[in-house]
């Protein structure tokens, strides 16, 4: 009863959106009639198909489903009627964009930029490790900068917060931020040691390196921050994670509540 009935459902929903003969053609199509016919519900059916049909398969199967439902859709809610041909190309068309995407993404993570550490680690021998963050309080007409050096060892050295008032967009507040901690970081005693400075702005740390042609307040403080890493060639800004950059983010929060 439980298969027959689910032949019964899927067969009246078809004669309703789709003239079933068309897709007798397609391969992914006689699949699902195969498996349609031993049912016992919708749920197992698609779970078995999930289990036993291969991956690539698998996804133009769900595809051409997907595309079904949206001509239903069409049909019933816009009175147009797609033909089988345009819900087939539609499903591959759907299909290899996703594919194309998740590629570009894959790619992406191999990047130096994506595959930035989700921790904060240790820097180099005979190096320092700077971390600056901004918190951002649009209401208060405030934005705060936390910044932290660490050795070699991971041990705190020194720490630098401020509170400036303003409401800048939160990629201009970032670069500030980067201003303020590189001036701080012009000490005497730190003149000839190694720094790796991190942010955690992408947009921050992509404009330092590409130096795009940019006019506004944030491009002008892109300029300043490059001209003093021109001068304290020492310091190398670099991008991670929120997560790795956690200790400077609480440093910029605490920021806002001090005297």
């Amino acid at each position: 009863n439980g298969a027959y009935s689910v032949r019964s459902a899927y067969h009246q929903l078809m004669e309703v959106i789709i003239d079933n003969s068309h897709l007798k053609v397609e391969e992914e199509w006689q699949q699902v009639n195969r498996y349609m016919n031993n049912a016992a519900g919708f749920v197992s059916m698609i779970f078995q198909m999930i289990a036993e049909i291969d991956t690539e398969a698998m996804a133009r199967i769900t595809m051409l489903l997907w595309t079904i439902w949206w001509r239903r859709n069409q049909r019933c809610w816009q009175e147009k009627i797609p033909t089988i041909f345009e819900v087939c190309r539609r499903a591959r068309d759907s299909l290899n964009e996703w594919l194309n995407v998740q590629q570009m993404k894959n790619s992406a993570r191999r990047t130096g930029t994506e595959l930035a550490s989700h921790i904060w680690t240790k820097p180099a021998r005979g190096t320092l490790k700077c971390n600056i963050d901004t918190a951002y309080y649009k209401e208060q007409n405030v934005y705060c900068i936390g910044t932290c050096l660490r050795d070699e060892q991971g041990r705190f050295m020194q720490a630098f917060m401020t509170r400036l008032r303003g409401r800048p967009d939160i990629a201009e507040a970032e670069a500030t931020g980067l201003l303020e901690a590189l001036r701080w970081l012009q000490q005497p005693q730190l003149a000839n040691v190694q720094i790796a400075i991190e942010t955690d702005c992408l947009q921050v740390a992509q404009a330092l390196h590409t130096r795009p042609v940019n006019m506004t307040e944030f491009g002008s403080t892109i300029d300043l921050c490059h001209s003093l890493l021109i001068e304290n060639d020492h310091c190398k800004v670099g991008y991670v994670r929120q997560q790795a950059n956690r200790v400077a983010h609480a440093l910029a929060q605490a920021t806002r509540f001090i005297a």
